[in-house]
């Protein structure tokens, strides 16, 4: 399933680029926790261990690390968008 299809479906986007990168655009109804504060922060904006997320960052390598560290946390659902932001965009 694609990315677009995903997010249609209700699943949570989670930006992990830092803020100011976030600032610069982003996916619309994206939430915006930065890698370095995932541990910390993810419990305040994904209580539910079992809701579908996608991460993503700009080009996918921060958001592959942020899937992996999601599911060793007990996530069940998350996937990581391949290519991050500018995959998706080129998607349009």
């Amino acid at each position: 399933m694609r990315a677009h299809a995903v997010i249609a479906s209700g699943a949570m986007v989670l930006d992990v680029r830092d803020r100011d990168e976030f600032e610069q655009g982003h996916i619309p109804q994206a939430v915006n926790v930065s890698r370095g504060t995932l541990e910390m922060r993810i419990g305040e904006v994904a209580p539910d261990k079992n809701a579908p997320i996608v991460c993503h960052c700009a080009g996918g390598k921060r958001g592959a690390l942020a899937a992996d560290t999601l599911q060793r946390m007990g996530y069940t659902q998350v996937v990581n968008l391949q290519g991050g932001l500018k995959a998706f965009e080129s998607q349009d």
